[in-house]
């Protein structure tokens, strides 16, 4: 069992890699795509819809990678950042229903932008995104858990989607 300071060390090392990581991807490529497109944010922000059509996004977006993180920290004792995996398979709060539940919130909040912002440059993070977090680091991701959790993790994976989440209990592990 983690220790109180143990675990406020991890939760400091996530808050850093969280600003640091979201902060680069949220908002400085965005910002330099926009500026690219020589638009200012109060043009680019006219329509009420997509303004709040994407806030809706990009809110539930931070709101999923916020409380999967908490599950990483208290229930994995581990961090968002790869170098600083989790030590427990984490199976329990959104992990119950989806595989990777951080990966959808950034796909969540880059949506949120590009509907927002009403930017045509701005699609472009859509796809980079998905083809970052599918062909990059999803098979890396998986190898390494299936190393680390062995058996425990093939059954989560073949129990729990990886995109789309399954509400309810029935066949979902648990722990």
């Amino acid at each position: 069992m983690a220790s109180r300071r143990e675990i406020a060390d991890v939760w400091r090392r996530s808050v850093v890699y969280m600003l640091v990581v979201g902060g680069v991807h949220f908002l400085a490529v965005p910002a330099v795509i926009l500026v690219g497109e020589q638009r200012r944010l109060q043009v680019v922000c006219r329509g009420r819809l997509a303004a709040i059509s994407g806030g809706v996004l990009l809110l539930t977006g931070a709101a999923l990678a916020l409380v999967s993180g908490r599950y990483l920290v208290t229930r994995g004792l581990g961090t968002p950042f790869p170098l600083e995996p989790t030590r427990q398979l984490v199976s329990t709060g959104p992990y119950r229903h989806v595989r990777n539940p951080q990966a959808m919130a950034a796909t969540l909040i880059v949506m949120g932008q590009v509907v927002a912002l009403r930017s045509r440059w701005l699609w472009i993070l859509v796809p980079l995104t998905l083809l970052y977090l599918e062909g990059l680091a999803r098979p890396l991701e998986d190898r390494e858990m299936r190393q680390r959790f062995g058996e425990g993790y093939a059954r989560y994976e073949r129990t729990v989607p990886r995109w789309i989440p399954r509400w309810g209990r029935r066949g979902l592990p648990t722990g």
